[in-house]
């Protein structure tokens, strides 16, 4: 027994979920599991899933991206994004190149060769608490997550960013922020 987080229909109409344990499960018509496979590590939960021709592509907290062949249900290719990184959504083009967006906020696309570009980031922890338009008309940005952030508004992209600190959070009593992090 475990949860679902997920579900896609291929085009047979099979249903295929994906697991709490890190498996991706296929589905009868009469709502019996007929197998499962087992694509990402055990307890890495799958929390993303689509079909696109004749292939699943399932993503998971264990930050890989695996390609499912439907007829084989054997994986096939798998994309790594590093731990910790939480894909939490897969959609995939005609031609095989995948829009992944992850816990984080972080935006990537993969090409077929498995080339990755990072189309969008965020502040992935509390809240933003300083903003700054320079001279270039470019963004600056800080928040609870401990990064400063430089944005390029007018070409819509990410410039760069810095780590603030690498203290450890203080455990205090009151009104403070979400974050983990510390105070910065």
């Amino acid at each position: 027994m475990c949860s679902f987080y997920c579900v896609t229909w291929d085009n047979t109409g099979k249903c295929w979920t994906g697991g709490s344990n890190g498996s991706v499960y296929y589905w009868d018509d009469e709502r019996k599991c007929e197998g499962t496979v087992k694509a990402h590590g055990n307890k890495q939960f799958v929390c993303a899933i689509t079909y696109c021709n004749g292939k699943i592509w399932s993503g998971a907290k264990d930050g890989k991206v695996c390609c499912i062949d439907i007829v084989s249900k054997q994986v096939e290719r798998t994309i790594e994004f590093g731990q910790g990184n939480i894909i939490r959504s897969i959609s995939v083009d005609d031609n095989g190149c995948l829009l992944v967006g992850q816990r984080d906020g972080t935006i990537t696309i993969v090409d077929q060769n498995d080339n990755k570009t990072d189309i969008m980031h965020s502040h992935s922890d509390g809240e933003v608490w300083g903003l700054e338009l320079n001279c270039a008309e470019q963004v600056i940005t800080s928040g609870d997550d401990n990064k400063v952030m430089h944005w390029d508004p007018l070409r819509h992209n990410w410039l760069k960013t810095w780590k603030v600190t690498d203290r450890k959070k203080k455990v205090v009593r009151g009104a403070s922020t979400l974050s983990k992090l510390p105070d910065s």
